[in-house]
């Protein structure tokens, strides 16, 4: 009873603190926006979770299940974003350093914060949950609504889902080598395992392997695969989640009864007992605020270390020369602020870096522009995270604000910034691509060096964070360049396409200056 008496006024006041902010009311927004399309009219022209066209009946057993298993698609992403700065604000803040006076123990203290997270990551899911009970309504298939058929899904499902996105939240925390924007990419990678590596398993296999679907949502598509096999002899064993245009198939509807929710319970209780233990794993590394043990954290979570040689270069190398400065002030503050987006980068970022330009330079074109160039371009999202909102998290945006023009100077050199770095890292690919006479190649480079520093400025002023660029960008550069889906991949060479990317590249410009000349006459 003292250990919970510690934590539950950590939570607590977590809580509190997180449900106040503006962003919270936009996320719930989006959560009712998002649930609604969850359960598309047929005449939507498109379904979210079908099986070869052939979807059930919107009765609540289908609507429960579809919309449990589409939350934890997006929640186990999203969501992990969402709550993943609990510590390096306590941090940032001095906060921890308050706690650190007090008795508070380590373990008392991160599942306070895990509670916490847990409890941001429920209230989406309730919301999502209400919206299934008014979809079902709205939809009018099947009017008679059963409240248990709703709610087992999302507590069988969805619960120990986001019990794991919590406690690994708050282990890339605590745990030094998983902090800070690489932590983010790796858990973007871990994201697509767990949803990838159990489906991929049960096509080879035929048969699922339970400890390995860790967010639930394989064991009840394949429970819905049998009964639509029982029902349409003429499936296949195709499956859509997320969404699919229905031109390609004939809708097709079947009343679908639920699942053995006891079958699925045990394998959804043990992970949940493993996301405790990863709770009980995050205490050890934690340094409780521990001034010789806290790190120096720069804006994008990296270790600030003393500058070396190599830093000592860097900046000799991005300084204009006395005279072109002299002559140029704009050209001055470019540099100053590409100087800021390299200054945390080090040794072994800039070897990195390197070695993909040489590799860019003597690949195959078509592995150039398949794979090395889209990996040279997620190389610096680190650097590019810090786009935008380098001063609110430094504190320093009185400052900003009060100097010479600040929309006019400041920020155009911002994204000129961006743009250089951006063009710096992938050059090798442009000479590539123009040597190579690619149809529409060196246009595609040209609009992708464009749109990714303008993504990342519009994100940053907007969040005031890094948070937001590091999950959109991730998106966006996994569904577009790798895996080449039309309306994500800023590389097509496709004219309508570039087309699209310079207008949307237009409009991120737009809202960014109109988002910070509203901060700046507030």
């Amino acid at each position: 009873m003292k250990a919970l008496a510690s934590v539950l006024p950590i939570a607590q006041a977590d809580f509190r603190e997180r449900v106040r902010r503006s962003s919270f009311l936009v996320l719930l927004s989006a959560t009712v926006a998002g649930a609604y399309s969850f359960v598309p009219a047929p005449s939507a022209g498109y379904v979210t979770l079908s099986f070869e066209g052939i979807r059930g009946l919107y009765n609540s057993a289908w609507v429960g299940s579809m919309v449990a298993i589409l939350d934890i698609a997006l929640l186990s992403l999203v969501g992990f974003y969402l709550v993943r700065d609990a510590v390096e604000r306590d941090e940032r803040t001095g906060v921890g350093q308050i706690l650190a006076t007090t008795p508070m123990t380590r373990l008392a203290y991160v599942a306070g914060k895990f509670l916490s997270h847990v409890a941001i990551l429920g209230c989406v899911a309730a919301v999502t949950l209400a919206m299934a009970v008014v979809m079902q309504e709205v939809r009018g298939e099947v009017r008679a609504v059963e409240p248990l058929r709703l709610v087992l899904p999302f507590l069988v499902l969805v619960l120990p889902a986001l019990l794991l996105v919590a406690a690994l939240a708050i282990l890339f925390e605590t745990w030094k080598p998983l902090r800070g924007t690489v932590g983010g990419i790796l858990y973007f990678f871990l994201w697509i395992g767990m949803l990838t590596v159990p489906i991929a398993q049960l096509v080879e296999r035929g048969q699922l392997l339970p400890w390995l679907d860790a967010l639930g949502w394989v064991q009840p598509v394949a429970a819905i695969q049998a009964s639509v096999r029982a029902h349409f002899p003429d499936y296949r064993g195709g499956a859509v989640l997320g969404g699919a245009r229905m031109s390609r198939w004939e809708l097709r509807t079947f009343a679908w009864q639920g699942l053995d929710w006891g079958a699925i319970a045990g394998w959804r209780l043990l992970w949940a007992l493993a996301a405790l233990g990863l709770v009980g794993l995050a205490a050890r590394p934690f340094h409780r605020f521990d001034p010789e043990r806290v790190p120096r954290r720069s804006e994008g979570g990296e270790r600030v270390r003393p500058a070396g040689r190599l830093a000592r270069q860097g900046r000799r190398w991005l300084r204009v020369p006395e005279r072109l400065a002299g002559s140029s002030r704009a050209l001055t503050v470019v540099s100053a602020e590409l100087a800021l987006l390299l200054r945390e980068r080090r040794r072994g970022w800039a070897l990195v870096a390197l070695a993909l330009w040489v590799a860019t330079l003597v690949a195959p074109l078509e592995a150039v522009r398949r794979v090395l160039l889209p990996l040279s371009w997620l190389w610096p999202v680190a650097a590019w995270a810090t786009m935008g909102n380098r001063e609110a998290r430094h504190r320093t945006e009185a400052l900003l604000f009060v100097c010479p023009r600040p929309l006019g100077r400041q920020l155009p050199a911002a994204y000129a910034a961006g743009v250089l770095l951006t063009a710096l890292v992938g050059s090798a690919a442009a000479v590539r691509l123009a040597a190579g006479g690619v149809p529409g190649g060196l246009a595609a480079w040209g609009v992708g060096a464009l749109f990714v520093p303008a993504l990342a400025l519009a994100a940053g002023v907007l969040s005031r964070g890094p948070r937001l660029f590091e999950v959109t960008y991730l998106l966006v550069w996994y569904l577009g360049p790798v895996n080449g889906l039309p309306a994500l991949d800023f590389l097509a060479p496709v004219p309508s396409v570039q087309a699209g990317f310079l207008v949307t590249t237009l409009g991120l410009l737009a809202v960014t200056v109109g988002l910070r000349s509203r901060r700046l006459h507030a």
